[in-house]
């Protein structure tokens, strides 16, 4: 150190002794080198350090990823299992801590529900690109600090019904845990932390538990559902008086729970909504975690929906005091009925099932249906019989104007469906009336109605055969038409009784039959009459045919008539003799039929297409019978018959040329009133040849032919000894055929012998179908029959002229007892035409109406 520098106290240094002109310059100070080198070292420890540092981070995320990545393969693992249903495999990823926990999670893989929530409406939506639908790129991994448990957030997508149909996708979040394994992760409980303590929450309605995890959504849900609750309670839904309806303490308690076990509770069904109270009281459902988190308010409201259906489902049926589970499928329509009227869930009937059970009719037997004792849950219905139920339902509701708690409580008093209808449909429950009022109920939810029907150019009006309300008798009837030129009805003729009509050819009248029995209505049609009057009606004109007297049996028209409409047959009723001959040359101002004629027992008649000549045969005879039958030839009056071959089914393709059946071979002759000349046999390659080596003699039921082409021909064969049927389209000039429906496929499924028919233009061909319930389905193919697919439609009832096309073949009517369904052929469209208030017909037919 230098020399000159003394340390001194401030008290022992006078400054005055400073010598001023000394000037004691101080050497500048260096540290020293062990400083230097602790400096050095200090830094290089710190790089290293903070090197180490980012190296050791960057292994921990390297290691984190890599464990983060395999808890998703094991998440991926379960879902695939869990969608696929795989038990064996979801257990393999499944934790054992706790037993019952992990029988609960397979469980619901069983019930489909381990992430569907079909009990609360939710259906999942399978993610594009996803693992089996599961969306792993939404995924939130939560690692513990060990690396031995995560929370894995999974966010679904669902859709949710919002009536009419449709539906809206809303998104849910679940949380599941996984623990590391001694090999793998596992699917496991959460802790009791997960969830926190348990929390109540009260509300005038409600006293509440529930964890504190989701202390915010189930106070909101709470409030919610006690505004909903004070709906329900001033509708008088809940047994309550209005002055009840704001109670100074709850009424019920609600506990949600965080057992996975309330999943199951509520089963996998669709309509089965209804939550089981303990025998406490209390409700249980399942805590909103266990469902899924909402992250948008869409997602929110259908969790809400979805909870307070559960919930006021059990309270609804509590308060109407039903017992389950008698009737349990209707029970369920009601509480689904009252549900949509106050915005809980949707109807789930659409406008295209209405339109389809207008169409039905009648009513299946529901009796069955009526007495189950299980829920949609557990029975095997199809949509249709859904349907049948909920519209049943609906309509009860609507014509009695009650309450919905009403109808539940009459489900435990009403032993059968019939008593159950009966305040609506009285002692019958399924009478004439009764259908009436079920089909304007049914139209009235629909809007075909409202549709507007297109301005048809044409002569032709539909008359229709109705049983008319505004008279006193229940049997009275009316004749009336529709124009589709104006839109217009007109009524024709009113009569007393029941009433049959046949249309004549060219669509050019009717033959009216009138009945009176000793008992009225359309379901005694077949009963002895005790009166009977057969008219002619041409364009509101009517001549009297037949009168017969007081208990004489009733004529009927055969639809055999001559090519003028002049001459036509009419068969006794239970007779077993044959036609009787009306000329209506002779009937200007009435007439009586002519004898029978003889030879024309069980015959057919077939006219020659100039109206000369008449064929007369058999209209069907064992193809394999030794027995052999005449065809007559005889003149266009049916004098002068003379034999003319062995054969049946007799038919004309043109004014001198005509064919026959023998046995199961077709023959073609060239006319010769003298005799039969230039026999010619016509191949035909039997139907079944290709299905069958060894094939049975065939039958030839029915024959139907083109009147524009009538080379054309549809065939109805028959093995009658195995029940099979074949329908065959047959060009007898060029040999082309093709077959249109083989009974081998659908065995008790047969071809109406009778509905083989073309369309007057002879574009259509048409035949109906029966399983021998109703509906029958009508097919109609468009010619060349190769051109396409079928146009298929159910008719309503089995009746006769319940459908009828139009001359010109471009319009299909068809009768639906209180409305008429109009069908454009050519344009695939349709219409819906309301018919009166009082009027429930029965048969329609198109007919050229002149003025003159």
């Amino acid at each position: 150190m230098p020399t000159n520098f003394n340390w001194n106290t401030d008290e022992e240094q006078s400054w005055d002794d400073v010598d001023e002109a000394v000037i004691h310059e101080t050497q500048r100070w260096r540290p020293p080198r062990w400083l230097l080198t602790g400096g050095l070292v200090l830094a290089l420890v710190a790089v290293i350090g903070f090197l180490v540092a980012r190296a050791v981070n960057r292994q921990v995320a390297e290691v984190t990823d890599d464990v983060s990545f395999t808890v998703l393969d094991a998440v991926a693992l379960s879902q695939q299992a869990a969608s696929s249903g795989d038990i064996d495999l979801f257990t393999s990823v499944l934790s054992g801590r706790d037993l019952n926990w992990s029988e609960e999670q397979k469980d619901l893989v069983r019930g489909g529900i381990w992430l569907d929530r079909p009990q609360l409406g939710l259906t999942l939506v399978a993610a594009a690109g996803s693992e089996n639908g599961v969306p792993l790129s939404e995924a939130d991994v939560t690692l513990q600090p060990a690396l031995s448990s995560a929370e894995i957030n999974l966010t679904h997508t669902y859709q949710s019904p919002i009536g009419n149909g449709l539906t809206e996708e809303v998104r849910l979040q679940q949380t599941l845990i996984y623990r590391q394994g001694e090999s793998s992760w596992l699917l496991a409980p959460p802790e009791a932390e997960f969830w926190g303590d348990g929390q109540t929450y009260a509300t005038p309605f409600f006293q509440v538990l529930y964890p504190t995890r989701d202390q915010a959504l189930v106070e909101r849900l709470v409030n919610d559902l006690t505004g909903k609750a004070i709906e329900l309670c001033h509708l008088g839904w809940l047994g309550l008086a209005t002055e009840q309806c704001l109670p100074a303490e709850p009424l019920a308690d609600i506990s949600f729970s965080t057992s996975s076990r309330y999943l199951l509770e509520l089963k996998s069904a669709r309509f089965d909504r209804t939550p089981q109270p303990d025998l406490d009281g209390l409700y249980l459902l399942p805590a909103p975690s266990l469902i899924g988190i909402p992250l948008d308010e869409p997602g929110y409201q259908a969790l809400y929906r979805g909870y307070a259906a559960l919930l006021f489902g059990q309270m609804i049926q509590d308060a109407a005091g039903y017992p389950c589970c008698e009737h349990q499928l209707f029970f369920e329509a009601i509480l689904q009925l009252q549900l949509n009227q106050v915005g809980l869930q949707p109807w789930p009937l659409g406008e295209a099932a209405y339109n389809q059970l207008l169409r039905q009719m009648p009513l299946p037997d529901l009796a069955s249906y009526y007495d189950a004792t299980v829920g949609f849950a557990d029975a095997s219905l199809a949509s249709q019989q859904l349907d049948w139920i909920y519209a049943l339902v609906q309509y009860q509701a609507s014509q009695e104007g009650l309450a919905p708690t009403t109808l539940i409580q009459r489900l435990s008093v009403a032993g059968t469906l019939g008593q159950w209808l009966a305040p609506v449909s009285g002692p019958e429950p399924f009478s004439p009336a009764f259908y009436e009022s079920w089909r304007r109920f049914l139209f009235a939810q629909t809007s075909l109605g409202s549709n507007t029907v297109p301005i048809i150019n044409t002569t032709q009006e539909l008359v229709l055969n109705c049983l008319d309300a505004r008279r006193e008798s229940a049997s009275a009837t009316v004749l009336t038409s529709w124009s589709p030129a104006t839109g217009q009805f007109t009524d024709w003729s009113f009569y007393n009784s029941p009433m049959f009509m046949v249309p004549l050819p060219n669509d050019d009248g009717l033959v009216l039959h009138e009945n009176v029995t000793p008992l009225s209505g359309w379901q005694n049609l077949q009963a002895v009459p005790i009166a009977s009057r057969t008219t002619l009606w041409q364009s509101g004109l009517e001549r009297q045919l037949n009168q017969l007297g007081l208990a004489a049996p009733r004529l009927t028209f055969s639809g055999l008539v001559d090519p003028a409409g002049q001459i036509y047959l009419m068969r006794q009723s239970g007779s077993t003799q044959g036609f009787r001959r009306v000329d209506l040359n002779q009937c200007e101002n009435g007439c009586l039929a002519d004898n029978f004629l003889e030879d024309f027992n069980t015959y057919a008649v077939r006219w020659s297409p100039d109206g000369q000549w008449a064929l007369q045969g058999v209209r069907f005879l064992d193809g394999n019978s030794n027995e052999r039958q005449n065809i007559w030839l005889a003149d266009g009056q049916l004098n002068n018959g003379e034999p003319l071959a062995e054969g049946y089914q007799p038919f004309w393709l043109s004014a001198d040329r005509y064919g026959y059946f023998q046995g199961q071979e077709l023959f073609v002759h060239d006319l010769d009133p003298a005799g039969a000349s230039g026999r010619s046999l016509i191949e035909i390659q039997r139907p079944d040849t290709i299905i069958d080596s060894s094939p049975l003699p065939l039958e030839v039921l029915a024959l139907a032919q083109n009147p524009i082409a009538p080379n054309e021909l549809l065939i109805l064969w028959a093995e009658v000894s195995r029940g099979r049927h074949f329908l065959l389209w047959f060009d007898a000039a060029s040999g082309e055929q093709e077959l249109l429906f083989d009974s081998t496929f659908a065995p008790d499924t047969y071809v109406l012998p009778e509905s083989l028919a073309f369309s007057g233009d002879g574009r259509w061909l048409k035949y109906v179908l029966s399983d021998g319930a109703a509906p029958n389905m009508l097919y109609l193919h468009d010619r060349p029959v190769a051109r396409g697919d079928a146009l298929i439609f159910d008719l309503p009832e089995a009746s006769y002229l319940g459908h009828d096309w139009s001359a010109d073949g471009a319009w299909l009517a068809i009768n639906r007892g209180i409305t008429i369904e109009l069908v454009s052929l050519s344009a695939a469209e349709q219409w819906i035409i309301p018919l009166g208030p009082h009027l429930q017909c029965n048969q329609l037919a198109w007919q050229t109406i002149t003025t003159e």
